[in-house]
Order: structure tokens, then C-alpha cells, then sequence
């Protein structure tokens, strides 16, 4: 062997000092600056749960302020029995993923009074004001059922008067009649939620969940 040759040994890393440190040490350096740069900054991952922990909070929150009633046609059902105003008894049933019912049927309309609310209930049908005749749902649904009370529907020189109450309790499975707003007239509140998560919803939890994910995988 020449003495300008020397053995090279796999075990024996080469080390070469750059600016007091080894090319080792630089290239965990690097490594380290790479990670860091494909992280999503902490604050951000941190607003993202909070967010999503919000939410889910208030859901639960409008939940435990109503009445878990039953699940009918791929649909969870729940009645607000704090007499709500029907704004109020809007906000309420948005709170929970949901909208005021659409009653869809007659079979559903004695499903409803049988295990819903045997109470005069606002429902989701409503019109944009007293005088028009654009009755629709709050949920989109358009199909033609309705269960009309004798005389309803009728166009009112009372403003607000664009609203429906099932009249559950009364004689005739529970006629729907036109109230209006201020007046709660006593009435509770019939919510539905779609049983199988909307687009939405989904996207929301798969949000939440991966910033989950990121922040418990942080070094």
C-alpha cells in the first residue's frame, strides 16, 4: 500500500468542521430547517381545534336544550319545548346541524304527533311574507304534502302572519294553520337532523381531525 492511500472504513464517519461545526451536525441542521418549513405554524393548528372544539361544543349545548324524540326516514327528531318564538326556534334547529320539520307524509304526520310533541309545534313550512302564496320548506324539500287546517291557507293584512303551526293535541291529527310572529302562542318546536352527515359536516370533522393529527405528531 502506498503511503498517500489510506483504508476506508463505513464505521468511521468522515467528519469536516464548517463554521465550529461537523458536516454531521450540518446536516441535521438541514434536516431540522426542512421539517420546520413544511409544519403548519403552531397558532394556526392551535385556532383550527379551538375552532372545531367551539363548534362540537355548541352543538352539544343546542342538543341538551332539546328533546331527542326518535329517528324517522333517515331523520333525527327533537322538539323545543321552551316556547320559543319562531326566529328563535329557527336559530334553534340551525344550532343543531338541523332546520324546523318538514313533515313529509300523512304516516309521518301521526308519527310525529305520536312521538314528537302532542303541542301546537312550529313547523318548517313558511312563506316569505303574510300576503304571498311561495309556501315552502326551510330544508328545501319539494314535495306537494300538506295538512291544512279549514281555511288555511289564507293570505293576512297582520304582518308576520308567515308561518305554520302544527295543531298537535287538536281533533284531526294535528291541522296546520298560518301563525305569525311575535307571539309564541305557547307553541314548541319541532327540529330535524339529517341522520347521515352532510358534505359540510364531514369536511368540518376531517379539518379538525388532521389538525389533530399535526399537532400530536410535532417533535
Amino acid at each position: 500500500m502506498l503511503e498517500t492511500e489510506k483504508p476506508c472504513s463505513l464505521s468511521v464517519p468522515r467528519r469536516v468542521a464548517v463554521g465550529g461545526k461537523t458536516e454531521q451536525q450540518l446536516n441535521l441542521d438541514r434536516y431540522r430547517s426542512g421539517r420546520k418549513k413544511m409544519q403548519i405554524p403552531s397558532v394556526l393548528v392551535k385556532s383550527l381545534v379551538l375552532a372545531f372544539l367551539a363548534i362540537v361544543a355548541l352543538g352539544s349545548n343546542a342538543k341538551a336544550m332539546m328533546i331527542y324524540c326518535g329517528n324517522y326516514d333517515d331523520r333525527d327528531w327533537y322538539v323545543d319545548n321552551s316556547y320559543p318564538v319562531y326566529p328563535d326556534a329557527i336559530a334553534d334547529a340551525a344550532a343543531i346541524g338541523g332546520t324546523l320539520a318538514t313533515i313529509r307524509s300523512y304516516d309521518e304526520q301521526l308519527w310525529v304527533r305520536q312521538h314528537v310533541s302532542n303541542l301546537p309545534a312550529w313547523i318548517g313550512y313558511h312563506r316569505s311574507d303574510s300576503t304571498a302564496s311561495d309556501w315552502h320548506w326551510a330544508d328545501g324539500w319539494s314535495g306537494g304534502y300538506t295538512f291544512w287546517a279549514p281555511n288555511n291557507p289564507a293570505t293576512s293584512t297582520i304582518a308576520d302572519q308567515s308561518y305554520v303551526v302544527a295543531m298537535m293535541g287538536s281533533s284531526g291529527d294535528g291541522p296546520w294553520n298560518v301563525g305569525g310572529y311575535p307571539s309564541t302562542y305557547g307553541y314548541v318546536a319541532i327540529a330535524t337532523v339529517p341522520t347521515v352527515p352532510e358534505p359540510a359536516s364531514l369536511l368540518l370533522l376531517a379539518v379538525g381531525g388532521g389538525a389533530l393529527l399535526l399537532r400530536r405528531s410535532k417533535p
